[in-house]
């Protein structure tokens, strides 16, 4: 299945020594403030001041994924040949800065770096108002000494729906990892399943008046007096759809949920990010499921590592963001981790069965305002309509 590219852009690493970091060339004017307008960092202090900036390189290399979404998160990764005691992270000319501590979160060294490594989880807001943004840090020895000031290359964000409850997750290399949310009445939502329809809709008919609504909007046909049950109207509908060659992913992660609103079909959750789906990279290295309106109970989260594409030296790092009424969710310790290198997902062994390190279950959280619905007795009726297996295999497939 072709999926969509929102940016053709890669995961950022750049080097010191060589010269891709910019040296910061703000002299503390700001446009606005940081806080509340771009990302926050747990457990940092917010200073409402101009970063602090010396003049030694002090880092050997920083990166972090050259996408986020709104409400997501990303994991800004430096390195450097001394062990450091703080970071200190802002925007490239906004006022402030938050103030990391970095001392526990050091790691030994690697196969691709050498010196101390340490990371930093930024969690992106839900309303950020702009479409990209440049990070500009420092940092600080155990020693006392503050570096000099630099800047990453631009961050894109990519605009994906929230609701009233948003749990996303992101990576920081070009590997297929997909995000599965089970709900507190039993459904599973992933990319076999991307959305939760209420359970007195027709999902055929659903489906099939969906395919009306894509022909309508992208093409010159008109369809009408169609009828679900009739093979050749569904036939005549995929016909029409080729033609237009519209991205399957652009359909699925922005046409549905607008189709369900404008049409009222009650959707309790939407999949509307499913990245390098099959390993068709698309870059964006994020993953993102919304509930319009929170189920109320207890939410279980985890992560799949379907396939190490690109076969890199290290497993891929993740972290894990819910949010509920635009209010940080805790979820579990595990909601930063990092895949073995010796891990590969299924997808060259469809056969295989997910091992416990592939799949990580990240944890639980509770939601106490929402809708209260029973178990679900979702695929206890009859079975399907043909067609309606046909269209689910077609826009839920990885291949």
């Amino acid at each position: 299945m072709k999926k969509i590219k929102f940016f053709f852009c890669m995961v950022l690493t750049i080097t010191v020594v060589s010269g891709f970091i910019a040296c910061n060339d703000d002299d503390g004017e700001s446009k606005n403030a940081i806080e509340g307008s771009y990302f926050t960092i747990e457990d940092a202090s917010f200073v409402d001041a101009a970063l602090p900036s010396g003049s030694e390189d002090i880092l050997t290399s920083l990166s972090v994924n050259r996408n986020v979404i709104n409400g997501g998160s990303a994991i800004v990764t430096l390195v450097s040949d001394e062990p450091l005691k703080n970071a200190n992270i802002g925007v490239k000319g906004v006022k402030g800065y938050y103030k990391y501590e970095l001392t526990a979160d050091a790691t030994p060294k690697n196969s691709s770096t050498s010196g101390y490594e340490y990371e930093v989880v930024i969690n992106v807001i839900q309303n950020i108002k702009v479409e990209d943004f440049v990070l500009n840090l420092s940092v600080e020895t155990v020693d006392g000494v503050v570096s000099s000031a630099t800047n990453s290359e631009v961050i894109n964000v990519v605009e994906v729906g929230t609701g009233q409850l948003q749990v996303s997750l992101s990576w920081d290399q070009f590997d297929d990892v997909d995000l599965h949310v089970f709900t507190p009445d039993g459904r599973h939502i992933y990319y076999g399943d991307r959305y939760y329809l209420d359970e007195n809709i027709n999902e055929a008919e659903f489906y099939f008046n969906f395919l009306i609504y894509l022909v309508k909007k992208y093409t010159d046909n008109n369809p009408k007096d169609l009828d679900y049950n009739n093979q050749s109207d569904w036939d005549l509908l995929y016909t029409y759809l080729d033609e237009a060659e519209i991205d399957d992913d652009d359909v699925l992660g922005k046409e549905l949920p607008e189709f369900a609103e404008k049409y009222k079909y009650t959707v309790y959750g939407f999949l509307d990010i499913d990245s390098n789906a099959g390993c068709d990279i698309d870059e964006v290295n994020n993953e993102n499921i919304f509930f319009p309106k929170a189920i109320k109970g207890t939410y279980k989260v985890a992560v799949n590592l379907y396939s190490k594409c690109l076969l890199n030296a290290n497993g891929a790092k993740y972290s894990v963001t819910a949010n509920n009424k635009g209010q940080n969710v805790k979820i579990s310790d595990k909601q930063v981790g990092q895949y073995a290198s010796n891990l590969y997902g299924n997808y060259y062994d469809e056969e295989a069965e997910d091992t416990a390190e592939e799949y990580v279950v990240i944890g639980t959280f509770n939601i106490n305002e929402g809708v209260d619905l029973k178990t679900s007795t979702y695929r206890t009726k009859e079975m399907p309509n043909p067609q309606l297996l046909k269209v689910k295999k077609k826009l839920f497939s990885k291949k």
